[in-house]
């Protein structure tokens, strides 16, 4: 029971991996549940800046709009693997693994060996319940040794392949990097 305790409180953990400074204090509320957050999230929709528009409106729930904002960043920060992968990430929230899988591909190929778009590829995988997810997870550690997000996936894997000491020993490496 205690493994399991250990990986739920990592599941509530902000997801900070390569989003925008702007966007963190209000993907942190979501996260603790404050009644604040969608105000954080609309008074970003309000930006100039695509991405963080694009940002506002995932955080609102506006996929559609913010499917057209991302597609806006994506062309003006042609060279940019951290958009795609935030990109990517929106779609995954929003049960399209296929186009999340794609856009982290993009990533990859501005820049190889792209710790956040590795993991993408790894939590693209875990939905799908291939075997690579691990050796994903695995790679994007090796390129960033504290994305704990990466280490916080191989958690939960570990737990739902019934290995509940793996899941806690994960666990706890995620927590001891968390920032």
């Amino acid at each position: 029971m205690k493994n399991i305790l250990v990986v739920s409180l990592l599941a509530c953990a902000p997801l900070f991996s390569q989003m925008p400074d702007a966007v963190v204090p209000c993907d942190a509320l979501r996260h603790k549940g404050d009644p604040g957050t969608k105000a954080c999230f609309q008074k970003l929709t309000q930006s100039r800046d695509p991405w963080i528009m694009a940002e506002g409106f995932w955080g609102v729930g506006d996929y559609n709009t913010a499917n057209e904002a991302f597609r806006t960043a994506v062309k003006i920060r042609t060279a940019d693997p951290a958009v795609r992968v935030r990109y990517g990430r929106m779609f995954l929230d929003h049960w399209q693994p296929g186009e999340a899988g794609d856009l982290f591909k993009e990533a990859l190929k501005l820049k190889p060996d792209y710790p956040p778009a590795d993991l993408g590829i790894a939590l693209v995988a875990g939905e799908r319940f291939e075997g690579e997810a691990t050796k994903n997870a695995e790679k994007a550690l090796k390129g960033d040794p504290k994305l704990y997000e990466a280490e916080e996936f191989l958690a939960r894997v570990h737990l739902e392949d019934g290995n509940p000491v793996r899941a806690a020993e994960a666990a706890k490496r995620a927590l001891a990097i968390y920032p």
